[in-house]
């Protein structure tokens, strides 16, 4: 039965034997003389939190072990999850729970946590079944040196030699019951000088075979407008174009700036497509940006640095009491109120923390026995410290999540965005 985690950031990096990673089935062993006394809960506190979590399938994940931690990092106690896939366990407001070697073999700590919470961590559920193929044959364009085509659930290349077998799943297919699919010719630079429509096509379980028209031309102008982005001089930005939730096109363009402003154009099929999502991503410094940004209609956003999120600057690893304990720091460039939440990561052991977002100093936490493989020692350093905003979550909703995905309740209309400084 595998279990599926989402807040896991970064690569894997292979597995970790489940006894000592506090993973499904970590054994918890009674207090012995040679037990640190970290593990023995002392002093546990009259409130409770609980975490919930699923396996890929839907069912509770039974057997796992969580670490419930006080508001100093001490351990309050290590619980079993019961057979509702649910762990009740002692709690401080401001504590933290640990887990550990779910999918991806990374330790990861929620810290900020209340006396109540109910944490439920997100499922995610598993690709749709194929409903068939979408066969597609189109002429070449003289101007195009490639070609692309979206059949609702993404983008995909497209050659007018032979016809292109490309599978959809319901996703694609209209309320009506009926798919679209859009062509598109692109130049050198891979801008779109064509477009071919077919809509309205009534779609059979199996192969399609769908002959896409004569280009077009005439389309609508979307540029993306830029000011304010400072220390860099080039910008990637992404276009996607949408018809009721549905993916068309994927296009890309880099924006040259000037003193901080510039655009990136590109075009849309006109009459086509009901919401637009623009993403854009750079490195200044030592600070990568990701901004993804969808809303309704066919205008393009203007993106301004009042839009970005907060980063964090001047991050610091500095000894603490116990070198398993040390203490990190770090400023931010701007308001608190604009984060929603941070994540800081510890590449040398595999250890993510998500903090509350006006977190500026962190101690790490005690680790028990069962977590003993993701103690740091001398050689910790950190990989990362992310900032991330979403428009329709704060630290409250996300906390009660685990974290949050890039595509965590999107739409119809939400900006979502990262800053990730790597010291």
């Amino acid at each position: 039965m595998t279990v599926v985690f989402s807040v896991a950031c970064g690569d894997d990096d292979g597995g970790t034997d489940a006894s000592v990673d506090g993973g499904r089935d970590a054994t918890v062993d009674a207090p012995t003389t040679d037990t640190p006394m970290a593990d023995v809960p002392t002093d546990a506190p009259s409130g409770t939190a609980s975490i919930q979590l699923f396996d890929f399938d839907g069912t509770p994940a039974v057997g796992v072990s969580y670490v419930f931690h006080g508001s100093e990092g001490n351990v309050l106690e290590v619980v079993v999850s019961d057979g509702f896939g649910t762990a009740t366990g002692p709690m401080e407001d401001g504590g933290f729970i640990s887990m550990g070697g779910l999918g991806a073999n990374t330790l990861t700590t929620i810290g900020g946590v209340r006396v109540g919470d109910a944490i439920v961590l997100p499922l995610q559920v598993p690709g749709l079944a194929s409903l068939g193929n979408t066969i597609v044959s189109i002429a070449a364009h003289g101007e195009a040196t490639s070609y692309t085509h979206g059949n609702g659930v993404g983008s995909n290349d497209l050659s007018p030699g032979a016809p292109t077998t490309t599978s959809f799943d319901a996703r694609a297919v209209a309320d009506d019951g009926f798919i679209d699919v859009l062509g598109l010719a692109l130049d050198a630079a891979g801008s779109a000088v064509a477009y071919a429509l077919v809509q309205d096509f009534a779609f059979i379980e199996g192969d399609n075979a769908i002959t896409l028209p004569d280009w077009q031309s005439d389309f609508d102008a979307f540029t993306v407008e830029l000011s304010g982005i400072e220390g860099v001089t080039e910008v990637a930005v992404h276009m996607r174009l949408f018809d009721e939730n549905r993916t068309y096109t994927g296009l890309s363009a880099n924006a040259s700036l000037t003193d901080g402003a510039g655009s990136a154009s590109f075009v849309l099929p006109p009459g086509f497509g009901d919401q637009t999502e623009v993403t854009m991503e750079y490195t200044a410094g030592d600070t990568f940006r990701f901004l993804r940004w969808r809303q309704d209609g066919r205008d393009a956003p203007a993106i301004t640095s009042a839009d970005l999120v907060p980063a964090a600057t001047s991050v610091v690893l500095e000894a603490g009491a116990s070198p398993a304990r040390p203490i990190i720091r770090w400023s931010s460039s701007g308001e608190a109120s604009r984060i929603d939440l941070i994540k800081v990561g510890l590449g040398t052991v595999d250890w993510q923390l998500i903090l509350p977002p006006d977190t500026t100093e962190l101690t790490l936490p005690e680790l028990p026995d069962i977590q003993r493989a993701y103690r740091p020692d001398a050689s910790a350093t950190v990989s990362f410290v992310t900032t991330l905003d979403h428009s329709d979550h704060d630290w409250n909703s996300v906390r009660l999540r685990g974290g949050l995905e890039d595509n965590a309740d999107a739409g119809p209309e939400f900006r979502y965005q990262t800053a990730t400084t790597l010291p």
